[in-house]
């Protein structure tokens, strides 16, 4: 069996912004005005090249919904200039060749997009003069009045039940001392070196390699997993399906299949951990699962963040010192990320670092504007150095993603290596590779 890991596809996505509802109805008097005629060529142009990603119907799909209450919470709230929209489609989309559509082409998806989210068509044309006040509130948008503290303090959710293991394998011990034979981390040591010790397939008799069987794992799609081996056993992931195989015959021991419960946007998992007996993934809606590691059975699922507004877990998790450590994943659709540690048996929360400062961090000071949305995802794993007691996470691009107009400065501690107290996640040091990044250069791979 061939495992490819490849790169997070770039999808298209607007910005999110996370808050309650409420809102009135745009009328004709403060609506930007458009045209029947142009919300419909709109209507081709956005299935022409939007519809793939946003849905058909605005309705959501490999990237945000531009319908309804997800275009409320980001746009509707009667805060937002009408250029700002303008601005993040003319220049962010489509995401494979941003800025390649035409001015015409922009303003009648703009028009459409505001059509269908019920401001009312006019006589006038909509032209980019035309977006230049705050977009009316539409029903569902966000109060103004919601402190993002009180926002923020509702995710991570607990889990609803929590079981125990039926087996207390790997341990500390275990990840420090491995055995050669076996892989249990995504980048095998915690060290994140990525190297193993066996010699038995080399430079001389590489040439000789054959299948020696094939697992389908029932799932199509986007597999990016990197395996784990324990003990003769492997664990894989696709975007979904968690699965256990016997590492010689390729039999399938179990699989767990998750369905999720909130939107999901860029359909995809790197892997997992496997700690005391459990196995830890994200998921595509930003889900913490632990599953048991002898049978599949779902241990504990704690809602990590609301994947409505393009929140996901696509990293393999790290699991050690009684924790198991992630991040949130979906800069591209403007989320704020965070780094968890969660205690590993019961699913609570130890404590979460902000890759985008919040009120009163002093590197707040390198962001002008923007930290609502600031991105700072982590995509693929981390590191720990078990001596210094330190965790090592790689950070995403800020988001906007290519648009830096509205976050000027270095916007810390976005493209970073973030070296993080296991214990309490206070920060130790960082090093900012790429400062106010306007290509998606992300720091995506864990530092070894």
């Amino acid at each position: 069996m061939i495992l490819r890991i490849v790169r997070r596809a770039a999808w298209p996505a607007l910005l999110m912004l996370a808050g309650q509802v409420t809102g009135a109805v745009p009328s004709a008097l403060n609506s930007p005005p458009f045209t029947q005629s142009q919300a419909a060529a709109g209507r081709l142009a956005y299935a022409r090249a939007c519809g793939l990603c946003h849905g058909a119907n605005l309705q959501g799909g490999a990237a945000v919904a531009l319908s309804g209450s997800a275009f409320a919470k980001t746009w509707g709230d009667g805060r937002h200039q009408g250029s700002d929209f303008f601005a993040a489609i003319a220049k962010q989309m489509p995401k494979n060749a941003p800025g390649s559509l035409s001015q015409a082409d922009n303003l009648a998806i703009t028009a459409f997009i505001l059509r269908s989210n019920g401001y009312p068509a006019g006589l006038a044309r909509l032209t980019v003069a035309g977006l230049a006040a705050a977009l009316p509130a539409t029903p569902g948008a966000p109060a103004n009045n919601i402190p993002a503290a009180v926002l923020a303090a509702s995710f991570p959710q607990p889990p609803r039940a929590v079981r125990p293991a039926s087996g207390t394998l790997p341990q500390d011990a275990q990840l420090l001392g491995m055995a050669d034979g076996d892989w249990l981390t995504f980048n095998r040591t915690l060290a994140g070196d990525r190297f193993s010790p066996l010699a038995q397939i080399n430079t001389g008799n590489a040439h000789l390699l054959q299948v020696k069987c094939i697992a389908q794992l029932g799932e199509m799609g986007s597999f990016e997993t990197s395996p784990i081996i324990h003990d003769g056993q492997m664990f894989v992931t696709t975007a979904h399906k968690v699965l256990a195989l016997d590492a010689a015959t390729c039999a399938v021991k179990w699989s767990y299949n998750y369905v999720p419960v909130d939107p999901e946007h860029l359909p995809g998992n790197r892997g997992v951990a496997l700690y005391a007996g459990r196995v830890f993934r994200g998921t595509t809606d930003g889900h913490l699962l632990a599953l048991d590691a002898a049978s599949g059975q779902l241990l504990w699922d704690v809602r990590v963040a609301d994947g409505a507004l393009g929140y996901e877990i696509t990293g393999a998790p790290v699991a050690y010192d009684g924790k198991v450590f992630t991040g949130d994943a979906g800069a591209d659709t403007g989320i704020r990320g965070r780094i968890y540690a969660f205690d590993a048996s019961t699913g609570a929360l130890v404590w979460a670092f902000d890759i985008v400062p919040r009120a009163g961090d002093p590197a707040g000071a390198s962001w002008s504007g923007g930290r609502d949305k600031g991105g700072g995802a982590t995509w693929s794993s981390m590191a720990i150095d078990p001596v210094r007691h330190l965790l090592f996470v790689p950070t995403g691009n800020p988001a906007p993603d290519f648009n830096g107009a509205n976050r000027g400065g270095d916007n810390l501690y976005t493209d970073s290596v973030v070296a993080l107290d296991l214990a309490t996640g206070k920060l130790s040091w960082y090093v900012q590779q790429v400062a106010h990044d306007l290509h998606d250069w992300d720091t995506a791979a864990a530092p070894a």
